[in-house]
């Protein structure tokens, strides 16, 4: 349980750092070059890159928290 609410800390201040630009942006745009290079999509533009790390941050912590969601919903269906 300690995990997951450190995890969402993370997660959140990543995002808040990206939204506030306390990031380099040069490192952002490297790091967003690289994971869209692995997965085969385009990279986007250097000046939209911190949109776009956001957009990424956001979506796995979404995903992450609805898959705990439903494994606690399921694990107390079953118990």
């Amino acid at each position: 349980m300690t995990g997951i609410i450190v995890f969402n800390l993370l997660m959140v201040a990543f995002a808040a750092a990206i939204a506030l630009r306390l990031l380099p942006p040069a490192r952002v745009s490297t790091s967003l070059d690289w994971l869209h290079g692995i997965i085969g999509i385009t990279p986007p533009a250097a000046d939209k890159a911190w949109i776009f790390a956001l957009v990424w941050v956001v979506s796995l912590l979404l995903i992450v928290d609805g898959l705990l969601l439903m494994l606690v919903f399921l694990v107390s269906r079953v118990m």
